[in-house]
């Protein structure tokens, strides 16, 4: 059902059943909210998005009232400007005035809020509370002192992650935002995702920093530096440095970072190649089902410590980034060349995941450090260069080379559709492969998709969003008929949506761009299939050994 209703004096259109909030923005009027999240129930808790109605005595918050065809709204009135103004006076008034130092510097909504507000001076006395940073995990680094209490990181890894790790401690004038027992990060069950950094509106979360280590690698003159350029990452800069989004500067990235002084660049999506292949001949061979992706670290950490009987259904292969890390790490040792690698992703948890030690290969990590876009973002613009002025430069040889299915795996589905490309493949039903499943690019939490070969049915299932996942888990056991093979995205969207992307208040047309720009490189890629990839079938000839697709964690084996 649609009404008129009048806003700052004009008519507009609403619908029967939405809020306040969601008739502005539909027609493109937009109001300032620091707790609200798109998609999910409002909390009204920050009071930022009142608005000024006719016949109400006070303001109200435009994010949980429903709108009513009477109305005459005023989203802008003195009155309403300097209702927002003291919430942010307020908020101020317990922050921390180190802007300079923070990493949200110009990025952080506080800070922009008190600049369209022309707030240019604390009008109450500073009563900001001690707080110690926590620097105990391997990718997300906390500072309670910049928390503003809006409570979005708390929603997104409890209804989003289903993970539950953050949550208010204490009440009234001493509540803060700590994890559950109030323990350090590193034994609490994060499962290093990183949603709650690109929920933060502030600098209160962020991720661990390993920019230092690889600038001092670079200037270590016995020391090779080798970079992994991943696709998702660079058709994702290119909102960063003022290009239109999702345009692919992966090759422009190769050449900066040549430019910054790397030796060796390679393509990380190789990784996902030889994954999908050895992926492919597992299942044709598998008597078990079903079997689970091992490519997306924080869904195996969180099957550590939510679904340990399910650990048996983890595919005895690597990640694609410690499969190529570890075919890197053999060719060098060979050679006796002292190396330095970093993998450049939009995922924080291979932060943690690199650390882990059941991936090392003789006592050593087989990557050294792991950049997110934004920490990559921050390197480029650090060695001042200026990417426009920049020619496409290609990664070395013989890891270059990636097929569009190798692309695929930064959107929920990719993965799954990599793989039953190689399937059919091997079986020699290239004639079945079509250039796009597209029950498999739905925009849905879960998605399905059913193929036959020799007269086997094969049903796999593509599940984005760690809580949708852990329902669906729940449900394994009971099933008479359980997939063949589940790829499981622990972020809601994939990598294209990964906790180390650049954040945006508005994040939706980005991700939305990302992922378009992932298919188009699929269907421009002349390469489709895993094993058309030569990079890939050099590779097979040089007969890895198994510590490079061994399983990506012990416990596992334990279980078998």
């Amino acid at each position: 059902m649609h009404f008129t209703i009048e806003v700052n004096n004009i008519p507009i259109k609403a619908h029967k059943g939405e809020t306040i909030l969601q008739a502005l923005q539909r027609n493109g009027i937009q109001v300032p909210t620091l707790c609200y999240m798109a998609g999910k129930l409002p909390t009204g808790a920050c009071r930022m998005c009142v608005v000024e109605v006719e016949g109400y005595p006070g303001l109200i918050p435009s994010c949980s009232h429903p709108v009513e065809d009477w109305m005459k709204i005023q989203t802008h009135s003195p009155r309403v400007i300097q209702a927002r103004k003291a919430v942010i006076e307020l908020l101020l008034a317990s922050h921390p005035d180190d802007c300079f130092y923070c990493v949200r510097n110009g990025n952080c909504e506080l800070q922009r809020y008190a600049e369209e507000l022309n707030i240019r001076e604390r009008k109450y006395p500073s009563r900001s509370h001690p707080a110690t940073i926590d620097k105990s995990s391997y990718s997300i680094t906390r500072d309670p002192a910049k928390c503003i209490l809006c409570g979005r990181c708390i929603r997104i890894c409890d209804e989003v992650i289903g993970v539950s790790t953050l949550e208010y401690m204490r009440r009234g004038n001493s509540m803060y935002i700590g994890t559950t027992l109030d323990k350090p990060m590193n034994i609490s069950n994060c499962i290093d995702c990183g949603q709650c950094v690109v929920a933060c509106p502030t600098g209160a979360l962020y991720e661990r920093d390993d920019t230092d280590s690889v600038h001092k690698a670079l200037y270590d003159k016995d020391t090779k530096v080798i970079a992994l350029i991943d696709a998702t990452t660079g058709i994702s800069v290119a909102e960063k440095f003022g290009v239109k989004a999702g345009k692919n500067l992966t090759n422009i990235l190769v050449a900066a970072l040549r430019k910054i002084g790397v030796d060796i660049l390679y393509n990380y999506n190789l990784g996902n190649d030889i994954y999908a292949h050895e992926m492919a001949r597992y299942l044709l061979q598998a008597n078990r089902k079903p079997v689970i992706s091992t490519s997306c670290p924080a869904w195996v950490k969180y099957a550590e410590e939510y679904f340990p009987s399910h650990l048996t259904y983890l595919a005895p292969i690597k990640s694609p980034m410690e499969i190529i890390g570890a075919t890197i790490g053999r060719d060098y040792t060979a050679s006796g060349e002292k190396t330095f690698t970093v993998a450049i992703t939009p995922c924080m948890a291979k932060k943690a995941e690199l650390a882990r030690a059941c991936n090392a290969i003789n006592n050593q990590q087989v990557i050294d450090a792991a950049l997110t876009t934004r920490e990559l973002v921050r390197f480029i613009r650090l060695h001042g260069i200026d990417i426009e002025h920049l020619e496409p430069e290609l990664p070395n040889d013989p890891y270059s080379t990636v097929s569009g299915a190798g692309l695929l795996f930064g959107s929920p589905g990719g993965e799954s559709e990599a793989i039953i490309r190689s399937m059919l493949a091997m079986q020699e039903k290239s004639a079945l492969i079509s250039a796009r499943i597209q029950k498999l690019r739905a925009s849905k939490p879960i998605k399905e998709y059913t193929f036959e070969i020799n007269d086997k049915s094969y049903h796999f299932v593509a599940i984005h969003g760690m809580a949708t996942a852990g329902a669906y888990l729940r449900s394994l056991p009971s099933m008479k008929q359980p997939p063949d093979y589940i790829e499981i995205m622990a972020c809601p969207d994939g990598c294209v949506n990964g906790g180390g992307q650049p954040i945006h208040k508005n994040n939706e047309s980005f991700i939305k761009a990302r992922t378009k720009s992932l298919f188009e490189l699929d269907e421009k890629s002349s390469l489709k299939i895993p094993i058309q990839n030569p990079a890939v079938k050099k590779w097979e000839q040089n007969k890895p050994d198994t510590s490079i697709l061994t399983p990506v964690f012990k416990q596992r084996d334990a279980l078998l």
